[in-house]
């Protein structure tokens, strides 16, 4: 009974009490000394109501109605105490009283938001789910039809009856919709915005029956610890904690510098390929179609089509006296030519580099060499240039333990080369000759370049000096028209007048005075070569 009393005198409460009377459901009650008689389940309007100021005739379950603090109170036989007041709030639906902004008539079953206020009550206008704007201040759903300017009653939170919910099911939850207005069983996504306005207590096409308490969905900025500004695309939110809160910034000042574009692939792979090649890669790198590397678009192309682009060979020395996964005996494999020349071969480990040292051993007059394709019964040669050669490569990583005295005297050859003698009359290399006992070459500390065909030969002193146990890549690459030559990277001469045809992959030391053993150490060696057209 305490439920429905507290229902009833909430409209009560709406209401300015008057000496002469109220009308409760539709039935005018006097009012005297502030006091009504509930009995037989109503409202008793004959007045048999206690006096307020009398001791006696207050009998239990006599209500009073305070204009004071607006509120019920029931005599309990020893004194008034306030219906509701101790037992908790049991109204069960939450009602608003307001003024349709819209210049239509707002529907029963429509669902409305805070517009502003008119005539001492709040406005509303139909709400949807396309901006805050429409969303964030959502109220409830409208009892019965507002013509436009009119007021009228909305539900807040509670049950609001007569619904059509002939297309939804019992308990489907129902969110507010981009239809002004309008309620859906879908929950939005994103842009559109999140806000629940109730549950489907009966479904039914006419008689239907909606629990209703609205709970409008947060945008990121609106969370207490989450500050946006100016925001900008490919921002990220960051947690600063000298701040206290997350915000958001550009990923180059999280980062604190400039992230490396994915397209950059020279930057990208330089640190990675400088084992196989180290000249001037930054120069020689490209993008090639389809995600291949191109190594300097004129030269050598890693991509799907290898084998018909040319032929691509690195040979990394394993320390064993041997080169690693490549059997001898092929056409196109190193082969240790240290019995017929004297001389012999020693592993390094240095530095965890694994390789092999080519030795002259005590001889004063040995010459061993490493090449390719070439044994007691294979001899073969590249072809370095030609029709449909657009270039070759040649990388040599290599060091000179010690230095030529005053009598422990020798000198290297390291590139291409015909045949195992001196002054070969097809070649392109780098020797190391302090003496100058080839022919054309000069007494020199520095490094020398060679090219040769036909037996004559062009030759060059660079500026570079030969240093003591100090690994350096030796590089040559031959077109038609040249043939250059890097140390680490960096071009030190350029032949044009002697371009040799064929060659060997080439590393030889000659000794030439002393019996003390002088080395060549080897780390690695490649072979590149690109063809004009797929072959």
């Amino acid at each position: 009974m305490k439920g429905k009393i507290f229902a009833f005198f909430c409209s009560l409460l709406l209401l300015a009490a008057s000496s002469k009377g109220q009308t409760i459901d539709g039935v005018l009650y006097t009012n005297f000394n502030n006091y009504y008689k509930w009995r037989g389940g109503a409202f008793d309007s004959t007045l048999l109501i206690p006096q307020i100021a009398a001791s006696i005739g207050r009998r239990p379950g006599a209500l009073r109605y305070s204009v004071a603090d607006s509120s019920v109170y029931s005599w309990t036989g020893t004194q008034w105490r306030k219906v509701g007041g101790a037992s908790g709030d049991t109204a069960t639906v939450v009602k608003a009283y307001v003024t349709n902004a819209e210049a239509v008539t707002i529907t029963k079953g429509q669902v409305v938001y805070i517009f502003g206020a008119q005539g001492d009550r709040a406005s509303v206008k139909l709400a949807k789910n396309t901006s805050d704007t429409f969303s964030s201040k959502t109220l409830g759903i409208v009892r019965a039809d507002i013509a436009a300017g009119a007021a009228g009653w909305i539900t807040t939170q509670g049950q609001v009856s007569g619904i059509n919910l002939g297309a939804y099911t019992e308990g489907d939850i129902l969110w507010l919709d981009s239809v002004p207005g309008s309620f859906t069983k879908n929950k939005p996504q994103a842009p559109y915005h999140a806000v629940f306005v109730g549950v489907v207590e009966r479904a039914n096409a006419g008689n239907g029956l909606i629990y209703v308490k609205p709970q409008n969905g947060v945008e990121l900025d609106e969370l207490h610890d989450v500050r946006i500004t100016s925001l900008a695309n490919n921002e990220i939110i960051r947690y600063n904690s000298s701040l206290g809160y997350w915000e958001n910034k550009s990923i180059t000042t999280t980062l604190g510098y400039t992230p490396l574009n994915v397209t950059d692939t020279t930057a990208m792979l330089l640190p990675y390929l400088r084992k196989v090649d180290t000249l001037s890669l930054s120069n020689r790198i490209t993008a090639a179609a389809a995600g291949a590397i191109a190594w300097d678009a004129a030269d050598s192309l890693y991509s799907s089509a290898q084998l018909k682009k040319g032929t691509f060979r690195t040979y990394d020395f394993d320390g064993t006296s041997g080169v690693s996964g490549v059997p001898q005996g092929s056409g196109d494999v190193i082969f240790i030519s240290a019995t017929a020349l004297s001389g012999t071969f020693l592993n390094i480990r240095d530095n965890n580099i694994n390789g092999i040292s080519i030795s002259t051993g005590g001889s004063a007059s040995s010459s061993p060499c490493l090449t390719n394709g070439y044994g007691t019964s294979v001899n073969v040669t590249h072809d370095i240039t030609g029709s449909n050669i657009k270039s070759t490569w040649m990388h040599f990583r290599v060091r000179t333990p010690t230095l030529n005295d005053g009598t422990q005297r020798f000198y290297t050859v390291i590139g291409w080369k015909v045949g195992t003698a001196a002054n070969p009359t097809e070649s392109a290399y780098f020797t190391y000759d302090l003496d100058g006992t080839q022919t054309g070459s000069t007494a020199s500390a520095n490094w020398q370049t060679v090219s040769a065909l036909g037996g004559n030969r062009e030759w060059t002193t660079t500026s570079s000096a030969v240093p003591a146990n100090t690994w350096q890549t030796l590089s040559i690459r031959a077109t038609t028209s040249s043939v250059q030559f890097y140390i680490d990277g960096t071009l030190v001469s350029t032949h044009t007048t002697r371009i040799p045809a064929t060659g060997r992959m080439h590393l030889q030391i000659f000794k030439t005075n002393g019996t003390t053993a002088r080395l060549l150490d080897v780390d690695y060696a490649t072979f590149n070569q690109l063809n004009q057209s797929d072959r």
